[in-house]
C-alpha cells in the first residue's frame, strides 16, 4: 500500500490498476530516492515532465497515469 491511514481515504493499493509500475521505478542510492521513468508513459514531478532521473525530495507531488501521490519517508525514533 502508498499511503497512511487517517482522517481521509488517502491509501492506494499497488494492485490499484490506476497505479502502473510502467510508469516509473523509485531505486534508493547513495542516500537518495531516484525516480527513474521506465517506458514512454508521461511521469510529472512538482507538475513539470520528468525527462531522465530525478531525485525525489521529502513532499513531492508524483503523478503515475491517473494518480498523483506525495512523496513521504518516515524515520523510526527511538
Amino acid at each position: 500500500r502508498l499511503g497512511r491511514p487517517g482522517k481521509r481515504d488517502n491509501q492506494v493499493e499497488l494492485s490499484d490498476p490506476t497505479v502502473s509500475r510502467e510508469h516509473a521505478t523509485i531505486l534508493f542510492t547513495d542516500g537518495h530516492f531516484i525516480l527513474h521513468p521506465d517506458s514512454d508513459h508521461q511521469v510529472w514531478v512538482n507538475t513539470e515532465a520528468v525527462k531522465g532521473m530525478q531525485v525525489l525530495n521529502a513532499e513531492d507531488l508524483i503523478q503515475l497515469g491517473q494518480q498523483l501521490l506525495r512523496f513521504r519517508t518516515y524515520s523510526a525514533q527511538a
